[in-house]
């Protein structure tokens, strides 16, 4: 028989040292040639200097043979014990795995605009749909979209937002019959990444031009193809009737957006023989129409000639955690559906979930007295702050528990 003794002195912990190695020895001693114990007759005891007991088997006389030992199954008790450990940690490691960066070769800046988590730009470094690409010239731009959209700034907190610059939408006209330029011409379509949304509180849509009717749709199916549209008109009585700086209906109108709106693609009502033909408007030759961020955009009578290829302009975009699979119901993008779910973004233990109000999903933010970054654990996650040190506290303030 194996030596299993306990030996005589112990650790820190009072516990014999190497008592793990004793342990896996002990368990590599239980093999299927080994007998079963024997009975608790057939021991033992004797007491040594040290104070501590061994037993010993001794030989006894039977009255019959002893029968030959039945094959011990090897204890499970360890790996039993180790399962349910995986069980309960496993989820927390891959919650945690599956939405942490990693650790090293994660570039945060590109061109001077800072790239926080969720977004990123090598591999393993952003959530899915956060891409950025870091250009030959050093730019940043929004990856998987077909324009390569120029990225202005991105945010996580107070607002979950990226400022864009996004092409504008035109057509243009011969102006001698009204016949459309097929090759003078972009509806706005720039298939943007499902994770954005075009902000409805902090963008308008604009149209340009004097016989101008345009309108973007987006949404679910609805009554007739998209749940919602939005457009207005422009129109000049004559050349000269629009001035510089006035957007109410001659030449430029304006109008606010739903929320859900998750693409710029546009519809102009213009044809060769209707009613909002550009036939002999040499003053107008085009339409154009473009989401524009609020109080970023003045209008220029020389607007209505301007080339629209190579125009862009300050764009919005509402950010949250969506998930593409979702069922229709959207369990799976509200802060209700998927908290304490594998896949929750928000991780750092003093930050909380939002419902996005721009359409389903859902953002984090860290608590009142906190500040760092939601989508992260450990030191770059939320932290405590001295809120009166803060200076947009103008007149009150809270200390948290753990704060000074």
């Amino acid at each position: 028989m194996s030596d299993l003794s306990w030996p005589s002195d112990t650790d820190s912990e009072g516990k014999p040292p190497g008592w793990r190695h004793w342990w896996d020895k002990a368990a590599s001693s239980s093999s299927d040639d080994s007998p079963p114990p024997a009975s608790e007759d057939e021991w033992d005891d004797d007491e040594e200097e040290d104070g501590m007991t061994t037993r010993r088997r001794t030989k006894r006389p039977r009255s019959r043979p002893r029968k030959r030992p039945r094959k011990r199954r090897r204890s499970s008790r360890g790996g039993a014990r180790r399962r349910v450990w995986a069980a309960l940690f496993l989820p927390v490691l891959v919650l945690a795995d599956s939405f942490q960066p990693r650790a090293t070769g994660c570039n945060r800046n590109c061109g001077g605009v800072d790239i926080p988590f969720p977004f990123g730009i090598e591999a393993g470094c952003f959530l899915p749909g956060f891409q950025i690409h870091c250009n030959d010239g050093g730019a940043p731009v929004l990856a998987d979209n077909t324009r390569n959209l120029r990225v202005l700034n991105l945010t996580v907190m107070p607002r979950p937002e990226a400022w864009v610059m996004l092409p504008i939408a035109y057509q243009c006209y011969d102006t001698t019959d009204g016949a459309i330029k097929s090759d003078e011409s972009f509806d706005g379509n720039i298939g943007i990444s499902p994770v954005y949304r075009m902000s409805n509180t902090r963008n308008e849509l604009v149209v340009l031009g004097c016989n101008t009717f345009a309108y973007t749709n987006s949404g679910p199916w609805g009554r007739s193809w998209s749940s919602f549209y939005t457009g207005c008109v422009g129109y000049c009585d004559h050349d000269g009737s629009a001035k510089d700086g006035a957007c109410a209906g001659i030449g430029c109108c304006r109008v606010d957006i739903p929320p859900g709106l998750n693409d710029s693609s546009m519809t102009f009502e213009s044809t060769a023989s209707n009613s909002w033909s550009h036939k002999g408007m040499a003053f107008s030759p085009c339409d154009y129409a473009f989401i524009v961020a609020k109080n970023t955009y003045h209008f220029r009578v020389s607007d209505l000639k301007m080339d629209g290829s190579s125009v862009t302009k300050p764009l919005v975009l509402d950010w949250a955690i969506r998930d593409d699979d979702a069922t229709s119901s959207g369990e799976n993008m509200t802060c209700s559906g998927v908290a304490n779910k594998p896949g929750y973004a928000c991780v750092s233990h003093n930050s909380e979930c939002h419902d996005s109000t721009n359409d389903l999903g859902y953002f984090c933010a860290c608590k009142d007295g906190y500040k760092g970054n939601p989508y992260l654990v450990g030191d770059s996650g939320c932290q405590d702050i001295n809120e009166c040190e803060e200076k947009h506290r103008c007149c009150t303030c809270t200390v948290t528990k753990t704060g000074s």
